[in-house]
């Protein structure tokens, strides 16, 4: 090989291998700055006083959330927010099966509540209630949000779920949402700006109220929410 040839190819390689470096370091860059969310149930359950009305007694209430975090930023980068999260939470039994016919829609705990709701008539000529049901929120870098997703009431045996839709009912029961006692598979999924993240969980609604809690999905059972 010529020296005028070992230097064009040198030249060559050199400009190849320049190219693929910038493109690795732009994906890099890219990576660092992308959203990093990560799911978990918080240490402390939130119990509280629930009353309809002013003249209704309290009931004692548990409700159920999960924490979704977005990773602080590891490097000088700085990462980016992760902007218009929503979240969608679909109900199983313990075989998989769906326990409702289309997943509901997550509410934020520091989200505004809705304020306008809508009354009809269905064809059977039944009151219903209508409200929006979508609910977003940004998580910054090193930040958390908490995810409304079921509450029991009292020493009642059932759940529901609380989201948007439930402050359309006086008595915070929505009855198409309502989870009878028993042990439950959830599959959670937040959307945002810059991708999604799902996460799996186990609803234990067979026990007391104070025993009304999440777990993580096990290895077992997480195939079954694929």
């Amino acid at each position: 090989m010529s020296p005028t040839t070992s230097l064009l190819l040198g030249s060559a390689i050199g400009f190849v291998g320049s190219i693929i470096g910038a493109i690795l370091v732009s994906l890099w860059v890219e990576w660092c700055r992308s959203p990093r969310l990560n799911l978990a149930i918080p240490i402390e359950t939130k119990e509280w006083q629930f009353a309809h009305s002013q003249d209704a007694t309290p009931l004692p209430a548990r409700t159920l959330q999960l924490l979704v975090r977005n990773a602080p930023s590891a490097t000088w980068i700085t990462r980016a927010a992760a902007q218009r999260c929503r979240a969608t939470v679909t109900f199983h039994c313990g075989d998989g099966s769906d326990l409702f016919q289309r997943p509901m829609q997550g509410r934020w705990a520091n989200s505004p509540q809705p304020t306008e709701v809508f009354q009809f008539v269905t064809p059977d000529g039944q009151r219903a209630f209508s409200v929006d049901t979508t609910s977003y929120i940004d998580i910054y870098p090193g930040e958390n949000e908490l995810l409304d997703v079921v509450i029991r009431y009292g020493e009642e045996t059932e759940c529901y779920v609380w989201n948007n839709e439930t402050y359309a009912y006086p008595d915070r029961r929505t009855q198409h949402w309502k989870i009878i006692k028993g042990e439950y598979l959830m599959k959670v999924t937040i959307t945002c700006s810059g991708g999604s993240q799902n996460g799996s969980f186990r609803l234990m609604n067979d026990g007391t109220r104070l025993q009304f809690h999440l777990l993580h999905a096990d290895a077992k059972r997480r195939p079954k929410l694929t």
